[in-house]
């Protein structure tokens, strides 16, 4: 019996010894989804395994580091931070994006159907569109997806593919368009926007990425390309 107890604890001891190990070298990496830039495919609050032993491809989720605050500012004291976005393009690629889809390489490179966008209807078909997708707006209220719009006989709701089409043919829908990037010295081009966007070359040794919600990703589009050295490991589970 005393055997049997050594053998157990000695067991439980190096499996804790090989997890901590393991977090420690990025082979386990847990990450807490703190917004909903990854929205529908990782809702905020979300936890995920990633690990470091898969290597980045085009289209996955990964993990990585910037010298942005959460607001994807810089942090003054160089002060590196964790997210998670989806990879579009590697360095060499061309990336576009037109009416919101990421094109590489002139050919979609988008799961349209794993995406959410903005959308104005009526505010008389506001409860209408609530009451179809059984949305409670007390638990949707800090991510601000549904609400009608001050001021106005319009109302805004961010809707993932299915429910756009769940909705479309009985609540009248118009898609809104995406601003103009703002001028960082990043890109050259004052055209370009939210939603259509490049032609843009990835330079060597770095990755674009976007969020799955694209209105409410400060991603690529705003803050640039990141560094391959930055990548910290890719989805391997949703938790």
């Amino acid at each position: 019996m005393k055997l049997r107890r050594k053998g157990l604890l000695f067991s439980i001891v190096a499996l804790i010894v090989i997890l901590v190990i393991a977090r420690l070298t990025g082979v386990f990496q847990f990450y807490d989804i703190p917004t909903s830039s990854m929205e529908p495919t990782l809702p905020a609050g979300k936890r995920i395994l990633a690990t470091n032993l898969k290597s980045p491809e085009r289209n996955s989720i990964i993990v990585f580091t910037t010298t942005l605050n959460e607001r994807y500012e810089a942090d003054p004291t160089g002060k590196t931070a964790t997210f998670c976005s989806r990879l579009i393009a590697l360095g060499g690629d061309t990336v576009q994006v037109r009416n919101g889809y990421a094109y590489l390489n002139s050919v979609l490179a988008d799961d349209t159907t794993r995406l959410k966008f903005p959308y104005i209807l009526s505010s008389k078909d506001f409860n209408n569109l609530i009451t179809a997708l059984a949305i409670d707006l007390e638990k949707r209220a800090s991510e601000y997806d549904f609400f009608v719009l001050p001021g106005s006989d319009s109302a805004y709701a961010s809707l993932t593919y299915q429910q756009y089409q769940q909705v479309k043919d009985v609540i009248q829908l118009r898609r809104l368009t995406g601003d103009r990037i703002p001028n960082t010295g990043i890109y050259q081009d004052a055209s370009w926007t939210v939603d259509n966007f490049g032609p843009y070359v990835v330079p060597p040794d770095y990755f674009f990425f976007m969020g799955d919600n694209r209105h409410n990703a400060n991603d690529s589009r705003f803050i640039g390309p990141i560094p391959v050295k930055n990548y910290k490991g890719s989805l391997i589970s949703k938790l």
